[in-house]
């Protein structure tokens, strides 16, 4: 009795150990790949993802469609204050306003150099605009 006992803790500290392993495997494998799927896009990236780009839109659409999507309040509501509320995902390219996410079809995929999104609170830094949805900002190449 006093075996099968044993054998019982053992076999059910080794699975234990197993599971434990096999979760932070999986939670590294996980964090790595969601980590890079929500960053910049980079110049790199672009070259190693085997697509041709004609322009930006392009990119953002295939490399990262999750900034396309609107967030947040989806209602104009009127301000007293001199903060403009964008009800749409804003666009900066080399840190002045663009418009909405269709300007970076305007953008040629060789010159970016960068993408990156900024969520509501983080885009409030870019201006006196209210970024209900977030920003996309791009920085072109130098020449």
């Amino acid at each position: 009795m006093h075996k099968k006992r044993i054998t019982i803790h053992l076999c059910g500290l080794g699975l234990l150990v197993c599971l434990t392993l096999l979760a932070s495997s999986c939670k590294s494998v996980e964090s790595t790949s969601s980590s890079n799927r929500s960053g910049a896009i980079t110049i790199e990236e672009i070259s190693a993802s085997g697509f041709v780009f004609t322009n930006a839109y392009e990119i953002v659409r295939q490399l990262r469609p999750q900034w396309l999507i609107e967030r947040g309040v989806s209602t104009f509501i009127p301000s007293t204050n001199s903060n403009t509320l964008l009800d749409f995902i804003a666009v900066y390219v080399d840190r002045n306003f663009m418009g909405d996410p269709e300007t970076l079809r305007g953008v040629p995929a060789l010159q970016v150099e960068q993408i990156h999104f900024l969520d509501a609170g983080r885009a409030q830094r870019l201006g006196s605009r209210s970024h209900i949805h977030g920003a996309i900002v791009l920085t072109t190449r130098t020449q």
